[in-house]
């Protein structure tokens, strides 16, 4: 099985230059953002398990909830795994991140997917969870994509039937090109919980901080695995975050017009004789399909000419022939990495 982690180590061993693997920003963090970190760095006291409250009651004003359904985490994997630490199975979209698959793996819950193709635009052919717990992704790690609402609502009613809880990570939900547009909040289902992180939005992912917003009980299991395991977080980050929500919807703007300019040129530049992809509607990543080859050897034999790339299956067992690009190089890198990209696929097939 490939192992995400043991690569990226492999590419940073061997300093290779055009970094398309991990979804990584390159833009710099806000100046105010970093002004407010560095001013709170005095702050090394324990705060609460919840979450400093300024900091708890912004994201609650942001996403029209009320204060006690909103817990502050470090980062949003820590986030999957205190939502389905106590499941017993978790059902999953493939193509998927595999931060899902591992967390799941560590603490012994068991996973069920539904696989999705590019011809239907990366929706399930047929949605039957088996799960306890669903995980969503919009816009979608690796694809990019955004449902229709018609697929959305049908899921949400499913999960909502069933009592399942709907674990909706939306840490790509800033960067959106088109009108389409998905929530957990839209719905306010009884059992759910929106996962969103400064790690995308705010180009912080060393900050290492995240929130849940959700039902009032599912946020107490929350905070209760905090208390049990890292017992709070740093006050000086969450100082920081206070000031990234206050200019959110200016940030937001910056960072979407560079991803959807970056995407818009990969679409361009990508050898279409080659490729096959979708268009994303969301998100920085291309997930590419290479018919016929490889996708994990065609990922080593870029390595060896200082391009990095995360092969698909790492995304699920089903996508051996894909292989997905984080857009988070600047103009001068993505430029030079799509020609290699393009000449390596190239000479492979003899063209």
């Amino acid at each position: 099985m490939f192992n995400t982690y043991e690569y990226f180590d492999e590419l940073n061993k061997r300093n290779v230059k055009i970094r398309f693997d991990a979804g990584q920003p390159d833009l710099s963090p806000n100046k105010e953002i970093l002004e407010a970190l560095i001013s709170s760095l005095n702050e090394m006291g324990y705060g609460s398990a919840r979450g400093l409250d300024e900091l708890c009651e912004e994201i609650a004003q942001l996403h029209g909830v009320k204060r006690e359904q909103v817990v502050i985490t470090p980062g949003s994997k820590f986030a999957v795994a205190a939502l389905i630490h106590n499941t017993k199975c978790v059902s999953l979209i493939a193509p998927y991140w595999p931060g899902y698959k591992g967390t799941a793996d560590l603490l012994g819950v068991s996973i069920d997917v539904s696989k999705s193709y590019m011809e239907d635009g990366w929706l399930p052919r047929v949605w039957k969870p088996r799960g306890d717990s669903i995980i969503l992704n919009y816009p979608n790690n690796p694809t990019g994509t955004i449902p229709p609402r018609e697929f959305a609502d049908k899921v949400i009613e499913e999960a909502e039937a069933n009592g399942r809880l709907i674990i909706s990570d939306e840490v790509y939900r800033d960067i959106a090109f088109g009108e389409r547009r998905f929530s957990v909040l839209d719905y306010m289902p009884k059992r759910f919980a929106l996962i969103h992180s400064c790690s995308k939005t705010f180009s912080m992912p060393g900050l290492r901080l995240g929130y849940v917003v959700g039902d009032v009980e599912t946020v107490k299991k929350v905070v209760k695995f905090i208390r049990a395991t890292i017992t709070t977080l740093p006050i000086f980050s969450q100082r920081a975050a206070v000031k990234a929500i206050r200019i959110l919807e200016k940030e937001k703007e910056r960072i979407t017009n560079v991803y959807k300019q970056r995407v818009q040129y990969t679409c361009e530049a990508l050898d279409s004789s080659l490729f096959k992809f979708i268009k994303p509607d969301g998100g920085f990543y291309m997930w590419i399909k290479l018919p016929n080859i490889n996708g994990t050897e065609f990922a080593y034999r870029l390595m060896e000419k200082d391009v990095g790339i995360f092969p698909g299956e790492a995304f699920g067992d089903e996508y051996l022939e894909y292989f997905r690009m984080s857009l988070v190089c600047d103009s001068e890198l993505l430029e030079r990495g799509i020609k290699t990209v393009n000449e390596t696929a190239g000479n492979w097939r003899g063209n």
